[in-house]
């Protein structure tokens, strides 16, 4: 099963179901003790729950947060490396649907902090 976040109207990301889980259960651990609604909208898209989520209601603020929160995820990860990941052989493809992800939310209005 696929996973689908909605970012905004025109950008989605629908990744491989271990690969979605995977991310957002990254992202998790990154986001403030403060953001428990976010948390729950994350935790609730897990694939073997909804494997969807919405970030279309989201504000600017809490939106940022979430960007911010997957980019320490996203160091955290290529800062291990392929060695530390569970089969090194799909670690490429994995940091491609990031980037993919990362370049999507940073095009999304909402993360300019305005």
């Amino acid at each position: 099963m696929a996973g689908t976040l909605i970012i905004n109207e025109k950008d989605d990301w629908l990744p491989a179901g271990w690969l979605f889980d995977n991310v957002l259960n990254e992202i998790v651990t990154q986001l403030p003790p403060s953001e428990a609604k976010l948390r729950e909208i994350l935790e609730k898209a897990n694939t073997k729950v909804t494997g969807y989520a919405d970030l279309r209601g989201i504000d600017g603020a809490t939106f940022r947060t979430f960007v911010a929160a997957a980019e320490r995820a996203y160091e955290e990860v290529t800062a291990k490396g392929a060695a530390a990941f569970g089969d090194p052989e799909f670690y490429p493809g994995y940091i491609a649907r990031y980037d993919d992800l990362r370049a999507k939310l940073n095009a999304d209005p909402r993360a300019a902090n305005t």
